[in-house]
């Protein structure tokens, strides 16, 4: 049941990653973070052929954890949007971080400082007392299907596999397709970070809750930016979302 679900009339599939999406989900995730997420772009990673590919690998490694989700549009057979979602655990060291320990990329390393920098000044592990949490971690529809609510579907999916695996209600025969690591994890609950007004948005629809905003000059004590952040738009704050089980 959760490996495949219908919505807008039919138009569109929500479709668990499955080895099959592996590259078209990761060429779709990839691209369009390297050139619109926030932290791509203020440690200016698409300009480093190195950081573009250690990022793409982290985004692989996230999307064979076996809990994200894409959205296919049936009329052309296409992967439109997709989610990558990975379990954190606050107690232990896992795959996830084996993957950053190997990044070189200068670009790439400011990238994971400023994230763990973020983290480290607000720890909603610490704040909620809880030990593990799915995380949507990159969020990206493609640009002709913007507007259609692709993401909230993903990240409500997404919400809702996390709250089964959680209650231990995920069927056998699908929780015995994920690797060992996420098996035997337990969410208590899933978190966000949105820099966007329409992510942010978005969380709140899927009934997450605003717990900590970074802004301007805070983000810039955090880490070196290389994006002049008076430019950046519509951004305005790093939101981190979250919602217990």
């Amino acid at each position: 049941v959760m490996d495949c679900i219908s919505i807008l009339d039919g138009d569109f599939m929500i479709v668990r990653v499955t080895p099959g999406l592996f590259d078209e989900t990761e060429e779709l995730l990839t691209n369009i973070s390297l050139n619109e997420e926030f932290g791509c772009l203020t440690n200016n990673l698409k300009d480093s052929p190195l950081a573009s590919l250690e990022f793409r690998k982290l985004v692989r490694h996230i999307l064979t954890c076996g809990i994200s989700f894409a959205i296919k549009h049936l009329a052309s057979g296409r992967i439109v949007a997709a989610v990558a979602n990975m379990i954190f655990n606050a107690n232990g060291w896992g795959s996830y971080d084996n993957v950053v320990a190997e990044f070189k990329s200068p670009n790439m390393l400011n990238y994971v400082k400023f994230w763990e920098a973020s983290e480290t000044s607000f720890n909603i592990y610490t704040h909620w007392q809880l030990d593990s949490m799915i995380s949507l971690e990159y969020v990206a529809t493609l640009p002709d299907f913007r507007g259609r609510g692709l993401a909230y579907f993903m990240c409500q999916q997404s919400i809702d596999f996390g709250r089964l695996m959680g209650r231990g209600e995920l069927p056998p025969d699908l929780l015995s397709q994920l690797p060992v690591e996420m098996q035997i994890e337990i969410p208590q609950g899933a978190t966000s970070m949105s820099t966007t007004p329409a992510a942010q948005k978005c969380g709140i629809k899927i009934g997450m809750k605003a717990v900590h905003r970074w802004n301007v000059s805070e983000l810039r004590s955090l880490g070196p930016i290389s994006m002049d952040l008076s430019d950046s738009g519509d951004f305005e704050y790093v939101e981190l979302q979250a919602v217990r089980y």
